[in-house]
């Protein structure tokens, strides 16, 4: 059963390099994601709280390596080649893919962008940008045949 867990190790470890990777790559930051953050501290503290976290050095590595990759993927935006997301399963989505754009307006210098790929996929993206300045950025990055809507303002 260690060598389970310590081939999962070495699978998250690599997973956390390949995130810290695109997070370096970045050349547009969004805002960084607290949530996931904090959704991977409860799992941890649940598990631990029924007693599940069993007292391995396999575990413990795994715990720490899920709280390093949760603080690695907080942050979203653009990369040189690709777009970069949140989430453990789908980290980097190609520009290529993406179909439409909406843009709303938040809270003075903040706005947001749902961008919906041909998969049928969305993927939410916040700055700390105004919504014209970030209309321009994705002209930029998905060129100019995605369609780009903006959406109601939001006080």
């Amino acid at each position: 059963m260690e060598s389970f867990y310590l081939a999962i190790d070495v699978l998250f470890f690599m997973y956390a390099c390949y995130s810290w990777y695109y997070q370096a790559s970045l050349e547009v930051k969004g805002v960084y994601r607290r949530s996931l953050l904090i959704w991977t501290l409860l799992v941890i503290m649940s598990c631990s709280y029924a007693d599940i976290l069993v007292n391995t050095t396999e575990i413990r590595i795994f715990f720490a390596l899920m709280i390093l990759t949760s603080i690695i993927d907080g942050y979203t935006g653009f990369g040189a080649k690709r777009l970069v997301v949140s989430g453990f399963f789908r980290r980097t989505v190609k520009y290529e893919l993406i179909q439409k754009a909406l843009v709303v307006n938040l809270f003075g210098e903040e706005s947001s962008c749902i961008l919906s790929a041909k998969d049928g996929r969305q993927y939410y993206l916040r700055f700390k940008i105004a919504a014209p300045s970030l209309i321009q950025t994705l002209r930029r990055y998905l060129g100019p045949d995605v369609e780009i809507k903006t959406g109601p303002t939001l006080l």
